[in-house]
């Protein structure tokens, strides 16, 4: 590869990592720049298919793995390392169960499945100081389908465009159904991966860029999401084809800001050598940064002290994982050690898991104790866990099944009656009766009629509605309507 084409990746990759930190740091103006994770998803679509896209044998495939997991994993399997060691000093027993919940997913390269699988509802609740994983999932799942995807590229650029045309369509469609799917999963992101693959695979064999399009690419795609926060946005669908398509115009065509060796393009190519560092240690330590007791996942960052100290340490950690985790390893690992020191990490963070538990634990009374386990008392899944068929365009899920002749139940409400969900399962169950849960928890009175409970109840043949939740916000009014 040119040197022109590193530095013009480079600088590709510094703007991505600056709109996903700065995003992070919910800096005013950034509210979309979680879009810089699709940035780099058509940035790694391509490189593949740029390096990687003529692979011809079992060799060729084993030394693709062996590259691009030397070049992931050890500062991946640092960060977990250190957040692990982090959280059994610094968190609650709860927050320490949920940080190895995650971890196990991490170890096992499907970080992005256990966030999937998170409660919506308390988002705001659970502290994840790995979230930002997710997208490290998603990228190494796409390198396990890789060669198959070249394979099929070579025997059918139809089939993989019929490929690329599905993951699309069912991304479109779920970012509707269910958004969380969409932003989580692998199928709905390949697409994205495809479009950097094809903007590889379509370029011209001598490369002469239009740096005049590349450049208005990249400015319209910054510009698209600074501007984002001034509109009311009830799906992003639509910017993300956009995003997507102008990536891939700038990748293809590349961009300058003037000479080579200014400060901007010297800022933008030296963030951009280290954003897979930055990216991995920035959310940890914002998310440490700001820790509360109970206080979830905050991410606001108070003064410009503490702003600039946040950043110091991000970029200290993120010199340090670079210079000493990801250049000594990359080129010095074989497969096969890459292959056992894996398996060894997995074992051991299964192995760590319930000491480190009892370790948070040991640090509090047991009158403690049972104050912080009152927030496991709740149910742990809703709708969109329960059977993805079941639940998909439907406002509500069957949670067990019963003989058409007994009676049918229906459970609404806000989190009381999340809280009470597995206990009514149970008791219905028991009695041979059939339960079914409203998506979402919505509480009547709140800027909610119920109406729309009382449809899903008649297209379901419902006989008995229980509402759980608490006190009506008008009175009453809308209550007494449902009634």
């Amino acid at each position: 590869m040119s040197q022109d084409r590193i530095l013009h990746i480079e600088k590709l990759r510094g703007i991505s990592i600056l709109l996903v930190l700065l995003f992070h740091l919910e800096i005013p103006g950034f509210q979309y720049g979680y879009f810089g994770v699709d940035l780099f998803f058509v940035i790694s679509g391509y490189l593949m298919a740029l390096l990687y896209g003529d692979l011809q044998d079992m060799q060729a495939v084993k030394q693709f793995f062996r590259k691009r997991f030397a070049r992931i994993l050890p500062a991946y399997f640092v960060v977990i390392g250190a957040t692990i060691l982090a959280a059994i000093l610094l968190l609650l027993p709860h927050e320490i169960v949920l940080v190895m919940e995650h971890n196990i997913w991490a170890v096992f390269f499907m970080p992005n499945v256990g966030f999937w699988r998170d409660a919506a509802y308390f988002d705001y609740m659970l502290f994840r100081p790995l979230l930002n994983l997710w997208s490290l999932g998603v990228e190494l799942q796409f390198y396990l389908l890789f060669p198959g995807l070249v394979l099929v590229w070579r025997r059918s650029n139809l089939l993989l465009l019929l490929i690329a045309a599905i993951s699309f369509l069912g991304y479109g469609m779920s970012s509707f159904i269910d958004p969380k799917t969409a932003f989580f999963m692998l199928p709905g992101r390949l697409w994205e991966f495809l479009a950097g693959f094809y903007a590889a695979k379509y370029m011209t064999t001598s490369y002469s860029k239009s740096e005049t399009v590349g450049l208005l690419a990249i400015v319209s795609l910054v510009s698209l999401l600074l501007l984002l926060p001034l509109f009311d946005f009830q799906n992003t669908f639509v910017v993300s084809v956009f995003v997507v398509m102008l990536s891939s115009i700038a990748i293809k065509f590349g961009f300058s800001s003037g000479r080579e060796d200014n400060w901007f393009s010297l800022g933008l190519v030296k963030i951009g050598k280290y954003s897979y560092s930055i990216y991995l240690v920035h959310f940890p330590i914002i998310v440490f940064a700001n820790y509360v007791p109970f206080g979830g996942t905050n991410l606001e960052v108070e003064g410009w002290g503490k702003l600039l100290l946040v950043l110091l340490v991000i970029f200290a950690a993120s010199y340090i994982l670079f210079n000493f985790v990801e250049l000594r390893t990359r080129h010095r690992i074989s497969i096969y050690q890459l292959a056992g020191s894996s398996a060894a990490f997995a074992a051991a963070a299964l192995l760590v898991t319930q000491p480190a538990i009892e370790a948070g634990r040991s640090k509090f009374a047991d009158e403690e104790l049972l104050i912080i386990d009152a927030l496991e008392d709740r149910g742990s899944y809703q709708c969109e866990l329960v059977s993805v068929t079941n639940a998909a365009g439907e406002e509500s899920c069957l949670l067990n099944s019963a003989p058409g002749s007994a009676r049918r139940f229906m459970l609404a409400g806000n989190s009381h009656a999340d809280a009470i969900k597995e206990s009514l399962l149970r008791e219905i169950t028991q009695s041979g009766h059939s339960l079914r849960l409203v998506k979402g928890f919505y509480r009547i009175g709140s800027g909610f009629d119920g109406l729309a409970i009382i449809e899903e109840a008649n297209r379901h043949d419902i006989d008995v509605i229980v509402l759980h939740q608490t006190k009506p916000s008008d009175d009453g009014i809308a209550l007494s309507k449902f009634v």
